[in-house]
C-alpha cells in the first residue's frame, strides 16, 4: 500500500474511531441534519448557523440590531420569513435575509406532541455579538 493511501487509511480509521462508529456509517451520520429537542437550543443553533452565513457590508455600524420571525417547516426549510420590528439600516436587513436563505435546511426541532407542525421562531441579531 502507498504511502499516501496509508495516511488516508489510518485518518479515517481515526476519524470514526474518535466518532463512535465504523467508516460507513459515519458518511451517513453527516449528511443527516442534527436533531433538538430543547427548544432554546435549538434556536440558538439556528441562530448560529445564520450568523456563519452572515456578510456585514462596512456601511453598517456597530449599533444595527434586527429582529426576525421566520417559520420552519419540519424538512429544515424556510416557509415564512418577515423582519418582526423595522430598523435603520436596511442594508444590515437585508444581509440577514440573504444569510437565513444560504443557511437552509436548519437542523430539526424534535417534538413529541406535534412533530409535523411548522416552527415558528423570533430571532434577535446584533453586529456586535
Amino acid at each position: 500500500m502507498p504511502i499516501r493511501a496509508f495516511a488516508v487509511c489510518l485518518l479515517l480509521t481515526a476519524y470514526t474511531s474518535a466518532q463512535g462508529g465504523d467508516p460507513s456509517t459515519v458518511a451517513q451520520r453527516t449528511n443527516e441534519p442534527k436533531q433538538y429537542s430543547d427548544f432554546q437550543a435549538y434556536a440558538t443553533a439556528i441562530r448560529s448557523q445564520i450568523r456563519a452565513h452572515l456578510i456585514i457590508l462596512p456601511d453598517v455600524p456597530d449599533t444595527a440590531t434586527a429582529v426576525f420571525e421566520l417559520t420552519l417547516s419540519d424538512a429544515g426549510t424556510v416557509i415564512e420569513l418577515k423582519p418582526a420590528t423595522t430598523n435603520r439600516f436596511p442594508s444590515y436587513d437585508q444581509a440577514i435575509q440573504r444569510a437565513i436563505f444560504r443557511a437552509q435546511p436548519f437542523p430539526l426541532l424534535v417534538r413529541a406532541t406535534t412533530p409535523s407542525k411548522p416552527v415558528p421562531l423570533k430571532l434577535n441579531f446584533r453586529v456586535k455579538e
